[in-house]
């Protein structure tokens, strides 16, 4: 999750698109846009809010942290979604959640962000 600060970002032309360009809300202090000519945009900057985690992987927003570092600490040296899913179904984080949220997204988004996994349980944690 890192930020998009202090940029310089020029842009001749942007023809034909509904959004020119779509930033997060936060993060993207101290840029400076440059445009040349915008032709046919329905909205030339789109400054939109960014998803929480909780809601990118499919849990409720009043997920306890502890269980949020549970099932990221569940994607050590999986293989497959399917692998996570069953990891998950066993654990005691999913014991809470299994009539809240959907398993399949569950894993399937943690799967993709098992690369990040430490970062983002250091994050949770307290650590900078």
């Amino acid at each position: 999750m890192g930020e998009f600060k202090n940029n310089q970002i020029r842009i001749g032309r942007i023809v034909g698109a509904s959004v020119g360009i779509s930033l997060p809300s936060q993060g993207i202090e101290g840029n400076t846009f440059e445009l040349g000519e915008a032709v046919s945009v329905g909205k030339v900057i789109e400054v939109r809010d960014r998803p929480s985690l909780l809601r990118q992987i499919g849990l409720p927003e009043d997920t306890p942290t502890a269980t949020v570092i549970e099932l990221f600490q569940l994607t050590r040296d999986v293989k497959s979604p399917g692998e996570l899913a069953g990891r998950i179904t066993l654990s005691s984080a999913w014991a809470s959640l299994g009539k809240i949220a959907d398993l399949t997204t569950v894993a399937h988004e943690l799967y993709g962000l098992k690369d990040h996994a430490a970062a983002i349980i250091k994050y949770l944690a307290g650590g900078s």
